[in-house]
Parts: structure tokens; sequence; C-alpha cells
């Protein structure tokens, strides 16, 4: 019912990775049957929405976290039957439970308030929090910029901000003017003005959530869309990453948000590697004994192993790109002929940084 109450409709079939099809059934079959959830078929997309009375239980429950989705002429509290919207609401849904099993907060009242029309100076931002567009919108007339944006959010860490996308095959058509527009609406709202003691544009990351690794090859090989495959390979973000909405991918985001485990990570992949030079000719991550480069591609970042690839063929070269296990044959169907892709273990890995997340999977 949370998860419903944030985005408005909840889609058929989406299951928490920790729980099973059936329970998940189960326990819709139960909300509906008393009268707290029904079904919304159309167009035949099936999900679920919220009651009156279930809206008016979670209001009394908690007010301050749930008024701003269940109050007033707000999408998430009058929820439109147009397909389009629809989906939208269903790939939000999406990315709301991917980040909240990272136990990163989504809820109002459970993180700093950021996206305020008063611009006075907050405390730093010390644990990852997720912001959704509904809270973004707060900031009322700045937030025309935020029209026709396909972004699904903002996730705010120590170190880095992130905007947020669901990459859905043929369904998020992406007009780079208005993603363009809201980058630079949270420059200046978060980077500029809330929290310029903390972040700086250069700290502001793309980040897009994806259902596999199909949706990655499509846009490395401008196949997916040409203006999202554009957006998203040399956009005005310098970092874009790539996650899989999978546990895969839950793990590789709470390793993003986490700098000291990252940064560790990196340390001992890089160990026996000749240092990083950033005077050379493209970027790296080091050098193997013979003076091949080598990247560091396990977060999938989209611009970084296109400039990586495009420096290895300008300058006729041979490199090494290490990722996991998983992302091996994604990557070496793609890149084969300019670089040798070695893999890590992600079970090894997993027990090793993550040992909570490996014993229950």
């Amino acid at each position: 019912m949370e998860l419903t109450a944030i985005c408005g409709e909840l889609p058929n079939g989406l299951v928490p990775l920790s729980y099973s099809r059936n329970y998940v059934n189960n326990v819709i079959s139960n909300l509906c049957r008393i009268g707290l959830m029904r079904v919304h078929l159309r167009d035949h997309l099936r999900g679920y929405r919220l009651t009156a009375k279930a809206k008016k239980i979670l209001l009394s429950e908690n007010n301050e976290r749930y008024r701003l989705y269940l109050t007033g002429n707000v999408e998430t509290n009058l929820v439109k039957s147009e397909l389009p919207r629809r989906i939208r609401l269903h790939r939000l849904a999406e990315i709301y439970l991917l980040i909240l099993q990272c136990d990163i907060p989504v809820f109002y009242d459970r993180k700093p308030v950021i996206f305020t029309p008063d611009p006075a100076e907050l405390p730093p931002v010390k644990k990852a929090a997720f912001y959704t567009p509904r809270e973004i919108r707060q900031l009322e007339m700045d937030t025309i910029k935020l029209r026709g944006s396909r972004i699904c959010g903002v996730l705010m860490t120590a170190d880095n901000v992130y905007s947020v996308y669901n990459c859905i095959p043929g369904l998020n058509k992406l007009d780079y003017r208005y993603e363009d527009k809201a980058r630079s609406l949270l420059i200046r709202a978060i980077c500029d003005e809330r929290l310029y003691h903390q972040y700086s544009a250069k700290q502001l990351y793309g980040l897009i959530i994806g259902a596999d690794l199909t949706v990655f090859s499509q846009i490395i090989a401008s196949t997916d869309s040409g203006i999202r495959s554009h957006f998203f390979s040399d956009g005005n973000y310098k970092n874009f990453y790539y996650l899989t909405n999978d546990h895969y991918g839950a793990v590789l985001l709470e390793l993003l948000c986490d700098t000291p485990r990252k940064n560790a990570l990196a340390r001992i992949l890089v160990q026996d590697l000749r240092p990083a030079n950033p005077e050379y000719a493209f970027v790296n991550d080091g050098f193997d004994r013979f003076g091949n480069p080598v990247l560091l591609g396990y977060f999938m970042d989209i611009p970084r192993i296109n400039r990586f690839c495009r420096g290895l063929r300008l300058h006729k070269k041979h490199g090494i790109i290490i990722c996991f296990d998983f992302q091996k044959k994604t990557l070496s169907d793609m890149y084969s002929a300019l670089a040798v892709i070695q893999a890590i273990s992600f079970e090894k890995f997993e027990r090793s940084f993550f040992p909570s997340k490996s014993e229950h999977t």
C-alpha cells in the first residue's frame, strides 16, 4: 500500500526481490478483498490502485508521509487512465521498489527535506536518499523545466547526486531539450542554492535502471531510439551508469552509494596495475605490465566505456575491460575486437563486501 501511494498505480507482476510471486499475489488479493486496493484493467494493462478507504487510513496513520501523494489534484491521487501516463507510473514503481530494497529512504518523513520553495541553507546529506518527481515539483514555478522530462527521481548520497531514469525499449521517448532543462534545474536547485556547500555541478551524474543488459547493448550500438542513445552516450552527463533491475543491480546500487566500499573494490582491482595516467591520450584506470590500458567497467558507465573504446580504436591500441561475470557476455559481444574482457566473480565479491545480502540469495 505504501508503494502504491507514492507511485499512484502498482503494476501487475511487480515482485520484491526477497519474496515469491505467489506470496505477493496473495497479499494483493487479500487487500482487494477487504476493500483497500482495486484492479484497474484497460488497454490490456493491469494495475492496482488504492481505494478511498485505503487513502484515508494511510493519511490518518502518517499524514506527513502521504499528504504529498494522496491529497489534492496530483497525478498519484487522481490517477489518469491514459496508457502513456499509466506506463510512466508503472516505471516509477519499479524504480521505487528497487530503491526501497536497498534500504534507501524514499518516504518523505525519513529523509532531509531538500526540495522546498525556501532555498535556505540545509544540513549536508549524510546518507543516501531518493527524491521523487512529485517532491522536486514543490519548487513551484521553477519546475516548468521538469515538464516533459522522463526523469524518475534524484538519488543523493554523501558524495554525489544521480538523475535516475528507467530505460524500457520503445516506451520512454526522450526529448533532449526537456532532459537538458531538467539537468539545469537540478544543478541550480541542489548545487547552486540548497546544498552548494556539499555538491558542485561536477558531482551530478546519470543513472539508468534497465530490466536487463539488452537495452545497454542497444544504447551502445545506437539501435535504441536515436535521441535516447545520444542522450545516454554523449549528452551532458559525463557519467551515465547502467544497472539492471534485479539482485545484481540492487547490490551494485548499494555499492555506488557506499564510497568507502566502492573505493576499496577499485583499489583491489588495480593493485597489480601501473597507476592510471590522467595525461594519457584517453580515459583509463591503469595499465597492465605490457602497457595496455585498463578500464574498470562493472558500473557499466556508458559514456566512459565509449570514450575508452573510441580511444583504443583511434590510437590502434588493445585494452582490457574489467567487469563482473554476469556482464562479460554483453561486453564481449560488443568489444572483443578492441579489448580483453576480464570477469570477476560477482558471488565472491558479494560474499566479501555485502555478506548479509549474499546470505539471502
